[in-house]
């Protein structure tokens, strides 16, 4: 007879065991009565907040990654992390002073970078500097940071993450002018590279002036600045309101004056607007940069218009909301023209016949049917049309032709 446990043979017990762990709804020791469970039934609302979930999830994730990766690298490294005032560097570890970044570098081998990770500020990109790299471990020469972690995995073993991310921003100080390590432009300043630095690696958005950020503190303390300031600096054009006297001047160089006021760093050519110059970088200067949405298969040339795509059709991030209907828009802006089906504006008045409209975009629209400007055309005949919905309407009567997600709207 086998060994029994409390009066039931051996093999009994675990007989129950893995039956009960294959289906723990079954038992060995007799049929029982389940409770009949039904899941609640599933809404557009559970669906977004499971996907919300799901976002909060993996971001958590990706974070506790970049950390791990940021924290391994500068303790099996030379690389110099800092941060700055102004025009000032100061050293990570004790917070002292210094102008000349070849001190800064000097003095910061003085500290145990295994204490980095005591420094680190929740949410903060390290600024690093990366003249010198080189691994700790073994003293191998090594000026590339990705090759550097290449090394650290497969001869150290240890455990690099892959980023989608940046771990750092990263520099090489110099007292000369320094220069991003991105494109190249030369900056006589660091806080002058760092608010450069936007260009490449910002994705966080402001809702109400489209401003962006690399770190998601910097542009809750933004979002604060305007909830403190009224709109009290009109345009004397047109009398539209704006945030800061800068904005009102911007506003107007680019709007009124159409003053070129964006250069691009390749070459002497001035833009109207950011977009401008980064559609003339691709196309002229080759920059072919793609940031690919990490939620469906679009690919775009700007990291800004990507992030706002993001938030926009897969976050649906909705922050405005009508006091009225209680229906809630992704900008400001679309708030704005919503409001107008409540109280029946039509603010836009076209200079041509008189007609009036409740949105400026239903005015421009409009406006180029006197202009004849034909810019919406098929595909398929060359038919050419001055709105988008004549163009569809259009499109219908070629047989077995579909409209994709791309066609103007």
């Amino acid at each position: 007879m086998e060994p029994t446990q409390l009066g039931r043979p051996a093999h009994a017990i675990l007989t129950h065991y893995l039956i009960s762990s294959q289906a723990p709804e079954m038992s060995v020791l007799g049929p029982t009565i389940r409770e009949t469970h039904v899941p609640p039934p599933i809404t557009a609302k559970t669906r977004k907040a499971e996907l919300l979930k799901q976002k909060a999830n993996q971001k958590m994730s990706q974070e506790r990654m970049l950390h791990h990766n940021t924290v391994t690298i500068v303790e099996n490294s030379y690389v110099c992390p800092f941060k700055t005032r102004i025009s000032n560097y100061y050293c990570y570890y004790c917070k002292d002073i210094f102008t000349d970044c070849n001190e800064l570098r000097i003095h910061t081998l003085k500290h145990d970078p295994q204490y980095f990770e005591d420094h680190m500020e929740a949410k903060k990109i390290t600024r690093i500097d990366i003249t010198q790299i080189d691994c700790r471990l073994c003293n191998e020469k090594i000026s590339n940071l990705e090759e550097f972690k290449k090394h650290l995995s497969a001869v150290h073993k240890k455990i690099i993450y892959p980023a989608d991310t940046n771990e750092f921003l990263t520099f090489k100080l110099s007292m000369e002018n320094l220069n991003c390590l991105e494109c190249g432009c030369s900056f006589p300043f660091i806080d002058k590279l760092i608010e450069h630095m936007t260009d490449h690696f910002g994705k966080y958005v402001c809702d109400m002036c489209g401003a962006c950020f690399i770190e998601e503190s910097t542009l809750c303390q933004h979002i604060r600045g305007h909830k403190k300031v009224d709109t009290n600096f009109p345009c004397e054009i047109c009398g539209k309101n704006f945030k800061s006297n800068y904005s009102r001047q911007l506003h107007t160089a680019t709007v009124h004056e159409k003053r070129p006021v964006v250069h691009c760093y390749k070459c002497e050519a001035s833009f109207l607007s950011y977009a401008q110059r980064n559609r003339h970088l691709i196309n002229v200067h080759g920059d072919k940069r793609k940031f690919a949405c990490q939620s469906c298969d679009k690919v775009f040339d700007v990291r800004k218009t990507m992030v706002e795509h993001t938030r926009k059709y897969h976050l649906q991030v909705c922050r405005h909301q009508c006091d009225v209907c209680d229906q809630r828009f992704y900008a400001p802006s679309q708030l704005k023209e919503h409001k107008v089906t409540h109280t029946g504006e039509r603010n836009y008045t076209c200079d041509y016949c008189d007609k009036s409209y409740p949105r400026r975009q239903s005015l421009q629209d409009h406006i180029r049917s006197h202009t004849n400007d034909r810019r919406y055309k098929c595909n398929v005949c060359n038919s050419t049309f001055t709105q988008s919905g004549s163009l569809k309407s259009h499109m219908k009567t070629h047989e077995g032709f579909e409209m994709g997600e791309g066609f103007p709207s």
